[in-house]
Order: structure tokens, then sequence, then C-alpha cells
């Protein structure tokens, strides 16, 4: 169970790698402890709850005193696995956009390369506003590898004064590409 008010989730056992997404305080994860019971490694069924079905492996510190932050996660030993409450994937989605909001200061730049649909909320069965035109950009925050949080009057999508989700992927035909990010493109000199 998380014990601070919210907290990183890394891609290593290492306070450098990079986040990959974020939780909240009162979210219970399940994993495995490693690296001398220092970090968590998340498990695959909560990596998918939390949204982050394209995140290969995201890592926990258990203890954060030794960096001012206290204890982080509390052990809660159980035989039964609980699936997080209603809502509970949607609230780490939207904590892990604030985080990346605060690391990246402004909306991140991303490609249509195919046609996709903006939702009200990060899930597929949510109502969809509009559609993402290949070709277009918009700008937002990633949530996970799967969701990015739309910044209002995105691109093309100026209707949409809310913010509004885009999944990066489509569900189906082997995950084809919806948004390439173009902040993170290399070019050559």
């Amino acid at each position: 169970r998380v014990m601070h008010t919210r907290m990183a989730l890394r891609a290593k056992p290492n306070l450098s790698a990079p986040i990959v997404g974020g939780l909240t305080q009162g979210q219970v994860v399940f994993g495995q402890e490693e690296c001398s019971g220092s970090w968590l490694k998340i498990d695959r069924q909560s990596l998918q709850q939390l949204g982050m079905v394209f995140v290969s492996e995201a890592w926990a510190l258990i203890d954060g005193r030794d960096q001012g932050f206290g204890q982080l996660l509390e052990r809660e030993v159980t035989t039964l696995s609980r699936p997080l409450r209603k809502g509970a994937k949607a609230r780490a989605l939207e904590q892990s956009c604030i985080l990346a909001q605060a690391a990246f200061g402004q909306p991140l730049e991303y490609e249509v390369t195919c046609q996709g649909a903006i939702f009200a909320k990060p899930s597929l069965k949510s109502k969809k506003l509009a559609l993402l035109m290949e070709g277009s950009n918009v700008r937002g925050y990633p949530g996970s590898a799967a969701w990015i949080r739309l910044a209002p009057a995105s691109g093309t999508q100026t209707h949409l004064a809310e913010w509004n989700w885009a999944a990066i992927r489509t569900q189906s035909g082997g995950g084809e590409r919806i948004l390439n990010a173009v902040w993170a493109k290399m070019e050559e000199i």
C-alpha cells in the first residue's frame, strides 16, 4: 500500500532511472521485493490495472527515508490478488500525467500517424468525443505507455475545452501506432 502522497515508478531499481508512471497514497500494488528489500518490482497484473500495458518493467522504492520522503510503501501480506477499486486505473493515469506535467512543464507534441479517437476518459469503453486525423499534431502529457492526456484545445480539436485522452496505439491489427512523440525524435545534423 502506498503511504506517501505520490511516488514515482521507475524503469529500473535506481533513483536516476527514467520515470515510467506514478502511484498515489492508498493505492495497492503487488510485486516482488528485490535489491535487498529496497525496491518492489511491480507485477504484470498491477501494471495492467494501472493502465501501463506497454511498460515492460516498473520499480517502486519501498523506503524513502534516506531521500527525505519517509516510508513510501507499506507491506500488506495477502494470499488473494485483489483488483484495484473502480476508477483507480484512471486516477493512477491522471497522477502520472501530473508527474509528467511537473517534469516537462509544458505539453509535449505528438504527430497523429493514423486515425484514432479522443476519449473522455482513459478507457476504450469511454465516450468518444472526436477523431484524431492522420497528419495533424496534438499536445499532451504521457499518462502511461498506452495513453496520453491531451491538453485543452490541442491541435485541430480547438472545440474540446477539457483535458481528454488518446490511446497511443490501436487495440487491433498488431497495435499500430496512432501517436508518435515529435518531442523525442532524433534528427541527423
